[in-house]
């Protein structure tokens, strides 16, 4: 991290006002009100210079489902901001990420509210390379992030292991975890408990990677952790809480199919091993997103890798383990993050347009796999999706932050699209006439079995800064 300082008494329930951001320094106010650096506003006043700024586009008449037309707000930093994770904290976006400056890498945590104007941007980090991958809610708002962080080891070299973030009415604060000579945390849920997963490795390469599952108590200390043992190498990519259990997915290179596919391992809320099934869709096929259903079910999002090409896939399994429906694009893409969303299904993913361009995908199914829209995001410019950055409000609505950057990487804005918003029609959308076809997936359970997981946590020196980051389009 650069030589910021800031101590921070972060409190994730209190908004700021625009009109309190625009007369007072952020380190002094509202959610980080003891702080010792002076810095920037965030209210746009102070935009950064340089780059390319885009205009207003006009949406394509494409509505997500039977709602009007959604709306894409871009935000812009002084440096590069990868979007990971997003929630809906009391209708606001909660958004973290990693804040790339100089070579040098820190978490960075936005909250913009509802009506589209900046509550606060700051970076938090210590003396290594910290990264997200993915966020949760607890109970009273708490924020809690997960990744990982690279640091010079005291015995020489460096160390790679997990990282947990957590931010609330105390502060900022980080914990590594560590349960191997590499450890990697890629998930969290905290709906009922919270649990983290990831991999451990015993190689100082981390090839070789051993599935990890933990439940984090309320200070962020192991309750217990587990490692699965059954396969060649694999990781968790992606978890949720299903009832009395808990759902890790990834991938497993030992296969009941000749290649890597997709794994689905149960565990009860003690830490209990229950099961573990492979799915195939007939290639290299990896899950790299889950969510439960009401009927004790799950959908799985991920990708099918064949000759070089990646295409995205939806499967919804029983709660048995047996396959009810599963649906392959037909365009180079993948799906990262899957939601439900007022009885439907929303995924949301990566893709590639004819023009070669990145973009991001944004999908809505019924529960019997029937897409009722698909929309692309962020069109014009080159954009993808990073991590688990998808929410679902409690009014259904779907909000999707993502990540663009245009030729010549002059201009790296964060994008916050609301799909499904009443606003008026201003946002780069576009819809997408791409098929989902019906896939013959394979599903079979494996021997397997959990040992102790060894993970332990390890509290961090956590410094904050306020970060400068304007409104480049308010479209709510």
């Amino acid at each position: 991290m650069s030589n910021r300082d800031c101590r921070t008494t972060a409190n994730w329930g209190q908004r700021l006002t625009f009109f309190s951001i625009i007369t007072a320094l952020v380190c002094t106010i509202g959610v980080f009100q003891n702080c010792s650096k002076k810095g920037s506003n965030n209210s746009g006043s102070n935009t950064p210079l340089g780059g390319y700024a885009p205009k207003n586009f006009k949406s394509e008449g494409f509505g997500f489902g039977d709602r009007a037309p959604a709306s894409v707000q871009f935000l812009r930093s002084s440096h590069r901001v990868v979007a990971s994770g997003l929630s809906d904290l009391d209708g606001d976006s909660l958004i973290t990420g990693t804040f790339e400056a100089g070579g040098d890498k820190d978490v960075a945590v936005v909250r913009v509210g509802r009506d589209g104007l900046i509550q606060s941007a700051h970076t938090v980090g210590g003396d290594g390379q910290e990264e997200i991958r993915a966020q949760a809610l607890a109970a009273g708002g708490r924020l809690l992030a997960v990744g990982n962080v690279r640091q010079n080891s005291a015995q020489g070299g460096f160390s790679r292991d997990g990282l947990v973030v957590v931010g609330d009415g105390s502060g900022l604060s980080m914990k590594s975890l560590s349960a191997g000579v590499v450890t990697g945390l890629s998930a969290i849920t905290s709906d009922n408990g919270t649990f983290v997963a990831g991999f451990t490795s015993d190689s100082p390469r981390g090839d070789i990677k051993s599935p990890l599952i933990a439940q984090l108590d309320d200070n962020q200390n192991v309750a217990w952790s587990r490692r699965l043992k059954g396969v060649e190498s694999g990781e968790f990519l992606a978890i949720t809480d299903s009832g009395d259990q808990v759902v890790a997915v990834g991938y497993s290179n030992r296969s009941n199919f000749g290649r890597v596919s997709a794994l689905i391992a149960r565990f009860a809320k003690d830490g209990e091993f229950l099961s573990a099934t492979e799915m195939s869709l007939g290639d290299t096929t990896q899950a790299l997103a889950v969510a439960g259903t009401d009927d004790g079910g799950l959908v799985i999002g991920g990708s099918v890798t064949a000759s070089g090409n990646e295409r995205g896939f939806i499967a919804k399994i029983s709660a048995d383990n047996r396959l009810q429906w599963a649906r392959l694009a037909q365009e180079e893409s993948r799906i990262q993050s899957v939601k439900s969303a007022g009885g439907d299904i929303v995924a949301v993913g990566s893709g590639t347009l004819a023009n070669g361009n990145r973009n991001v995908v944004a999908i809505r199914l019924a529960t019997n796999g029937v897409p009722k829209s698909q929309s692309i995001l962020g069109g014009e410019l080159s954009s993808f999706f990073s991590g688990q950055a998808l929410a679902i409000g409690a009014d259904g609505q779907a909000r999707v932050a993502f990540n663009s950057t245009a030729a010549g990487g002059s201009y790296n804005p964060l994008g916050l699209a609301r799909l499904g918003s009443a606003s008026d029609d201003c946002g780069l959308i576009s819809s997408s006439d791409s098929r989902l076809l019906g896939s013959n997936a394979k599903v079979a359970a494996f021997s397997a079995n959990a040992t102790r997981g060894g993970l332990h946590a390890v509290a961090q020196d956590a410094r904050s800064a306020d970060m400068n980051l304007s409104s480049e389009d308010q479209c709510f």
